[in-house]
């Protein structure tokens, strides 16, 4: 019986250290996973840091091209008002030559 206890024991103690083995091995994997994890983690932040980046400047374009097209409009105003003063301080019946409305 002390030979048997002795094998039983022996069995144990090498099943303790492949399951001891197997830990270590599952610590390491999941340690590479967190390590993954952070990085892809990492580079989405970044991508939404540059997206970010790229709605501020269309933000940015939008309003510089508004500005833009209200000045037109300003301007257009402007010269529709103009081109009827030269007509009304023309004759009536018919604008100064080479006077040609825009509006």
């Amino acid at each position: 019986t002390g030979s048997v206890l002795e094998i039983g024991v022996e069995d144990a103690i090498t099943r303790i250290q492949a399951l001891e083995q197997q830990l270590q091995h599952a610590k390491k994997r999941e340690l590479q996973a967190l390590h993954f994890a952070a990085s892809a983690g990492s580079r989405l932040l970044q991508k939404d840091r540059d997206i970010c980046q790229l709605q501020e400047d269309l933000l940015r374009e939008l309003s510089c091209s508004q500005s833009l097209q209200e000045e037109l409009l300003e301007k257009t105003r402007i010269i529709a008002e103009l081109q009827d003063k030269l007509i009304d301080a023309g004759s009536s019946s018919s604008p100064p030559s080479g006077v040609h409305r825009l509006c």
